[in-house]
């Protein structure tokens, strides 16, 4: 028989064994628990099902509330995806444990991000907005690298012939130069930028425990493109990237790809997994296409209904109206304002 149990990962160490499972990702990990609960202060409702006295699966999720969008419960905020590890059975008594609490914790909504087998869902609405992309690093590294179009060979040569250079780092300074970049880059998309203390505590739970780093790309001695990379398991994840847009035409992405890349195959890892892309973004869905990278469905499951801004187009009228203003705030108001809406957005 399987019971379940509600847990609080950041200190039972019963969540490791969820962690250990197949399917477990970069956004089950107690890290990253430990990352969304300091940062924004949400409680973390995790749920453990064990059978025989070994645990057998895992539901990760926050409990969130506000005045705006009352209280609800989320797998995961601020996370591309997140969902139940285990098997059929496992995952169907988990998602009804957390079903049950819906009705009995009052919860207006209840979010889980990641695919689900028909049988599991039956209560739960469905959209389909993204798409994640995963490149297999399993091919030597000289065939992974026949295999990237033209545009990416041609960026890669483009930015050596113009001297730059790429460096990579798991310190505070390299994180830094990151969050400048990544503050220009948010506000040239129009979309809120996170905390400083969001990605410092990323630097604490995995960048100090070599569990990540960031490539910088350098030309005429300063940064002009940044990536943040993590590590779990067998994977590398590219989280987060950012440029100087007036330095974009030396190609200094290309570099900074390729160099992480070139470092998950000396590694021995399995796969880069390139995040989320909402369909209706064809230019990015075209970047990481031309890595090699495969795209698959990305789901996510709303009860009793659809509902919240992860659940909207990108094309929508409410999400066009937020880029727009976005764009022409002060970097000094996008930082003040980004951590506050992230927090109501989630």
């Amino acid at each position: 028989m399987i019971s379940v149990e509600v847990i609080d990962p950041l200190g039972d160490s019963r969540w490791l064994a969820v962690e250990a499972l197949p399917g477990a990702a970069l956004y089950h990990s107690q890290a990253w628990a430990r990352v969304i609960a300091a940062t924004y202060g949400f409680a973390p409702r995790y749920y453990v099902a064990s059978a025989q006295g070994k645990v057998i699966g895992g539901l990760p999720g926050f409990e969130l509330g506000g005045l705006w969008r009352g209280r609800r419960w989320v797998s995961l905020p601020f996370s591309d995806a997140g969902g139940p590890v285990g098997g059929a059975n496992a995952v169907s008594a988990l998602l009804a444990a957390a079903l049950r609490d819906a009705g009995e914790r009052n919860w207006r909504a209840l979010e889980v991000r990641g695919a689900l087998a028909d049988s599991a869902r039956t209560q739960l609405a469905e959209t389909l907005h993204n798409d994640s992309y995963l490149l297999s690093l399993e091919r030597p590294l000289h065939l992974l690298e026949r295999a990237f179009s033209d545009s990416v060979r041609w960026g890669r040569k483009r930015a050596l012939r113009a001297g730059v250079s790429v460096a990579q780092a798991a310190d505070l300074p390299a994180l830094r130069e990151f969050y400048r970049l990544h503050q220009i880059t948010r506000r040239r998309l129009g979309v809120p930028v996170q905390s400083w203390r969001f990605f410092e505590l990323l630097g604490r739970e995995f960048l100090a425990r070599d569990a990540g780093f960031v490539v910088t790309a350098r030309h005429g001695g300063r940064a002009i493109a940044s990536a943040v990379f993590l590590r779990f398991g067998a994977c590398l994840y590219y989280k987060f990237s950012a440029a100087d847009p007036r330095r974009l035409e030396v190609q200094p992405n290309s570099l900074v790809l390729w160099r992480a890349i070139a470092w998950a195959k000396s590694a021995d890892l399995a796969a880069l997994d390139l995040g989320k892309t909402v369909r209706e973004n064809a230019g990015l869905a075209r970047f990481k296409r031309s890595w090699g990278a495969v795209a698959q469905p990305l789901p996510y499951y709303y009860f009793p209904r659809v509902t919240g801004v992860g659940a909207q187009s990108e094309d929508s009228a409410r999400l066009r109206a937020i880029r727009a203003v976005w764009r022409h705030l002060p970097l000094a108001v996008t930082r003040w304002l980004g951590g506050w809406m992230y927090r109501v957005l989630a």
